[in-house]
């Protein structure tokens, strides 16, 4: 049919658009210019095939799928539908219309490695965000990957259920997975196309091989770094080998480590609410630094400043009368030469004056270097003496930083999904515990009821989130190592929330 695309251009399809310009096809479908009348008159593109009787059904029902589905980094579906131009039946699909792909770019020239990270970054979430709902993209590849409006989208309309049959190609696509031969649709070919692609978009052509030493088939580029070692785990023919969409985004955009704080009795709390409002629960009023105490201030008042001297004086005072009655021909005083008037006395001095001797042999180390320093000024004690205090001062005990390589971080969480009608059946609070073990590279690999709580439904619902669970893994001599983690979960009439406990390492 390829022959009479171009001749349909300002036929009217269903009764309402205009096939203004063709913009390119195959031999079983076309892709023209055309314009919506909802909300307010815009362009779109309008995409026709040809209608397969045994495959219009299961076709137009995947259309239906991927128009509710809604992702920034996904192509819009407005209409779809069947039609005749020319007595030929067809199916249509009606979408946002693309200034350009990625097809039309690479003939001219390559992306640099920073503009492949920056396309990746969209296509990544988008293809995550269908793997999550179990479907494949099944059609990754250079012309399917579209600029919008300054932004970077996928195709849509080959989107299809995973475990499902795909549709079948005209000829075989250079893109397709090595387990594409059994046309079943699987996410991890979603992942070998990628590799496919980011090969041509980085050197604007297909990967070529060459045999290892080992007889292996191993990728004969050389791409910059980190996409030669992205390419190679993606390009592996066994799927269980073969990389996934998180593991791309791991190497591509590692995540900042973060201390993960004590729980219980500082929880971490996941819940739906938006980011700035989980800010807020963290944010503390501001603090006013003390102001800097200013030399000439002296010391902090304290009552004993007025008691300390007053004993002294007392003492001295004692001593004075003692004095004057067993010599009364005297008219001075001597000075005092007890100890504690001595030791009454010594609080009264300011910071940093020489200290009775008595503390210099009990002080350590570091005041006995501060004794040096006021030494010439203010003490009369020689400076062999404070060698030898320094010398007989104990050491002070030397405390271990405290080793925080043991901790680990929540990479993503994921709530129970539960409807709003199984939530209203809850008085009070639903409480679940999940105890999961994670590998080195954070995937949950074993979960299991620690504390099931009274009913058996929230109970399977918080077994089954918490083994979607990633974490980001605690690093033991030098790295990542398998950790364990408690997931408490709690159901209320208002959702659910989520806290997370690690127990080990």
């Amino acid at each position: 049919m390829s022959e009479i695309w171009n001749h349909w251009e300002g036929f009217i399809v269903d009764g309402k658009y205009k096939l203004v310009r063709f913009l390119g096809g195959s031999g079983h479908s076309a892709v023209y210019l055309t314009e919506t009348g909802e909300p307010q008159t815009s362009k779109a593109a309008i995409k026709l095939l040809a209608a397969d009787a045994s495959r219009a059904e299961l076709q137009m029902s995947r259309w239906k799928i991927a128009a509710k589905l809604s992702h920034p980094g996904l192509q819009p579906i407005f209409d779809m539908g069947r039609c005749q131009v020319e007595g030929r039946d067809l199916l249509y699909v009606v979408m946002e219309v693309a200034e350009e792909d990625l097809s039309q770019i690479l003939p001219q020239r390559a992306l640099t490695a920073e503009e492949a990270k920056e396309m990746l970054r969209s296509v990544l979430d988008a293809v995550q965000y269908l793997h999550e709902k179990r479907l494949v993209h099944t059609r990754i590849k250079p012309s399917n990957i579209l600029a919008l409006d300054d932004k970077i989208k996928i195709s849509s309309d080959q989107i299809c259920p995973a475990g499902d049959a795909t549709m079948p190609q005209e000829t075989k696509s250079l893109y397709a997975a090595p387990e594409d031969v059994a046309g079943i649709a699987v996410p991890s070919s979603d992942v070998w196309s990628l590799g496919v692609t980011l090969v041509e978009v980085l050197t604007q052509h297909h990967p070529s091989w060459r045999q290892s030493t080992a007889g292996e088939l191993e990728l004969a580029e050389q791409l910059p770094n980190p996409y030669q070692e992205i390419v190679r785990h993606a390009l592996v023919r066994e799927t269980s080998r073969r990389w996934k969409i998180l593991d791309f985004k791991a190497e591509l955009y590692p995540p900042q480590r973060k201390p993960l704080p004590e729980w219980p009795s500082e929880t971490v709390t996941f819940s739906p609410e938006p980011a700035r409002s989980a800010k807020k629960r963290h944010l503390e009023p501001p603090s006013i630094p003390a102001k800097p105490r200013s030399r000439k201030q002296g010391l902090p008042f304290s009552p004993l400043w007025i008691l300390i001297p007053g004993l002294a004086g007392f003492a001295f005072f004692v001593a004075w009368l003692s004095l004057n009655r067993a010599v009364p021909h005297q008219t001075e005083a001597p000075a005092p030469s007890s100890a504690a008037a001595e030791a009454a006395a010594l609080p009264t001095s300011p910071p940093g004056s020489f200290p009775d001797k008595g503390l210099i042999k009990s002080a350590p180390a570091h005041e006995g270097r501060s004794v040096k320093k006021h030494e010439k000024t203010d003490s009369p004690r020689p400076a062999k003496l404070i060698a030898e205090a320094s010398k007989e001062a104990p050491k002070e005990p030397v405390t271990e930083a405290k080793d925080e390589s043991g901790k680990g971080q929540v990479l993503d969480q994921v709530l129970p999904d539960v409807s709003e009608r199984a939530l209203s059946t809850i008085h009070g609070t639903v409480r679940v515990s999940v105890r999961v073990q994670a590998d080195a590279a954070g995937r949950v690999t074993n979960a299991q009821l620690d504390s099931q709580g009274p009913s058996e439904f929230f109970a399977g619902k918080a077994l089954e989130a918490a083994k979607r669970w990633e974490f980001i893994s605690p690093e033991a001599g030098g790295r990542s190592a398998p950790s364990e983690w408690i997931l408490r979960f709690e159901f209320r009439q208002s959702g659910a929330k989520a806290y997370a406990k690690q127990t080990s390492p």
